[in-house]
């Protein structure tokens, strides 16, 4: 689990909290709330913009302390979207649609989330999935095929044996030991 901790809480209106320095923050991420006393409060960002990063508090906002609350992050969309299996979140920024996070982008905490030498099996209906080559993985954005051990002989062999068909295009890969 992530765990990063910002203390520049400006503002509380009603159910929302104002959080400067945060703009690294991702929409969609779940957090947090510690008002300093012990008490913590769940809450999801809901816009992030260069001035303030915008939090949604799941509970009661009366009482907060600004000056000791402090918010940390507990969860990004990808892993939410893994958990959930939601396919596609749009990215709001000012009110506006600025980019939707696919299914592509859950690549990195799959990875994360696995145990050294599991097995992944990626299906696709592309018969030869070429995004597979362009995604990036991680701050470092390593390319995935440098990520995984792929097993493309062993995939051509099972994907000829498969009865059902279901996807044209079957990869093997597993995570370095």
């Amino acid at each position: 689990m992530l765990k990063k901790e910002y203390n520049a809480v400006t503002y509380v209106s009603g159910p929302l909290l104002f959080l400067e320095g945060a703009a690294d923050l991702a929409y969609g991420a779940i957090v947090n709330i510690d008002d300093g006393s012990g008490r913590v409060r769940g809450g999801q960002v809901i816009e992030v913009s260069d001035q303030y990063t915008v939090l949604q508090v799941f509970e009661e906002t009366s009482g907060l302390n600004l000056d000791k609350t402090t918010v940390s992050l507990v969860e990004d969309v990808a892993r939410l979207m893994l958990d959930r299996m939601v396919r596609r979140v749009p990215i709001v920024r000012a009110g506006r649609v600025v980019g939707i996070i696919s299914g592509s982008d859950t690549f990195t905490p799959r990875i994360e989330r696995a145990a050294p030498g599991a097995r992944i099996l990626l299906r696709s209906a592309h018969a030869h999935p070429d995004f597979l080559d362009g995604l990036r993985l991680g701050a470092e954005r390593t390319p995935l095929r440098d990520a995984l051990r792929f097993d493309d002989a062993l995939a051509r062999d099972l994907h000829v044996r498969d009865r059902v068909h279901t996807y044209a295009g079957f990869k093997i890969a597993d995570v370095p030991v």
